[in-house]
């Protein structure tokens, strides 16, 4: 995480062409996630790969980063995978406004792709530190994912490791 790795496609199927050459993988069939933010689209080239997407979309509402949805990018991405092999990964808070933003782009994302879109959605509550996600924030935040139909997905590391930096 910390970079958008489709803005080096060529290296990333260069790596993999590499590797199947050498046949490191041997005769096993793996999945290889690649984490984006989902603002760029994928050529061809990843069409016929074996490939996971874990696309974290960034709202407006909780950065502040105005072009963080990229409809045309997230469609590319969402439609070349024909097994439905990726996630959408939303971090939020507790803020209304958010919530409707998230529900504005999952309502968009089902008119643009294949329909119910809230299968393939997980809900991560904001916050990086233990401090930043208490108890009853998440909880709540995880109560209302569930109910709107979503998934969630906790930071883990956060209440692993707390604070510490490098865990």
């Amino acid at each position: 995480t910390g970079g958008e790795p489709l803005l080096r496609q060529d290296a990333i199927i260069s790596i993999f062409d590499e590797l199947y050459e050498r046949e490191e993988f041997g005769n096993r069939t793996v999945t290889h996630i690649i984490e984006t933010n989902g603002t760029i689209s994928v050529d061809s080239r990843f069409d016929d790969r074996n490939f996971h997407y874990s696309i974290s979309p960034k709202l407006k509402s909780v950065t502040n980063e105005p072009s963080g949805i990229k409809y045309s990018s997230l469609q590319n991405l969402i439609n070349s995978q024909r097994d439905s092999n990726f996630i959408l990964k939303f971090v939020l808070d507790d803020n209304v406004e958010s919530w409707n933003e998230l529900e504005e782009v999952v309502s968009r994302l089902e008119q643009l792709c294949f329909g119910d879109i809230r299968n393939y959605v997980y809900i991560m509550p904001m916050g990086a530190t233990s401090e930043q996600q208490s108890d009853e924030q998440v909880e709540r935040i995880a109560l209302r994912a569930i109910r709107l139909g979503y998934k969630v997905s906790l930071r883990t590391h956060v209440y692993v490791f707390k604070n510490n930096v490098g865990s």
